[in-house]
């Protein structure tokens, strides 16, 4: 692979993404998370949980909004890291927010002219930054991924119903990546050892 480069962790909701990228920083690695913690407290609101709970095209479109503006600060601050180093890990990327969020918007609310502002937004930030990178899918079942997002009981997440997890799931899992790692019977040791002789190629 060409260097400097940006991977992309990808992975459905409780794939292990933030496991592995804990991993990667432990290997002296620069990796960069979701800002979950910003979506579950703007102005003291927690728009995850009101997304889950509420489950309407306002909350989503809110939830979105604001989710592609940190993710877009994000990308200014992982171009910075580039001028240093040769490799930086990321916690998903605005092409899975087009294909699995965004989707799921779209198949659930009909077509909508807010959806289609905001598609074009991320679509444009796609282009924008995300053009060389690299991907690498968390591959789990439908199963897996809600089994493991409610045992960690992430603030945010504790609303989240099983239907929305399995759609979540299923869109990521139909996209196409560089790299795809079946994680169902694998532990995080050995993820991360694929990720890591991944990027010696």
């Amino acid at each position: 692979m060409l260097l400097p480069c940006v991977i992309a962790i990808e992975g459905a909701i409780g794939s292990g993404k933030s496991t592995q990228l804990e991993l990667l920083r432990q290997r002296d690695h620069v990796c960069f998370s979701e800002p979950v913690e910003k979506w579950t407290n703007f102005n003291g609101r927690d728009l995850l949980k009101n997304f889950y709970e509420d489950n309407t095209l306002k909350s989503a479109l809110e939830l979105q909004w604001y989710i592609t503006t940190t993710l877009k600060e994000r990308a200014l601050e992982i171009e910075q890291a580039l001028k240093s180093y040769s490799i930086v890990f990321v916690e998903r990327s605005f092409r899975s927010s087009l294909g699995v969020f965004i989707s799921i918007m779209d198949d659930t609310y009909g077509p909508h002219a807010e959806i289609e502002d905001i598609k074009k937004f991320i679509l444009d930030l796609v282009n924008e930054h995300e053009k060389d990178y690299h991907s690498i899918l968390l591959k789990v079942s439908p199963n897996v991924a809600y089994n493991r997002s409610t045992i960690r009981q992430r603030q945010g997440e504790d609303t989240m119903t099983p239907t929305y997890n399995k759609l979540v799931t299923n869109k990521v899992n139909a996209m196409t990546y560089h790299k795809t790692i079946d994680c169902d019977d694998l532990n995080s040791a050995e993820v991360v050892a694929i990720i890591l002789n991944y990027i010696k190629q």
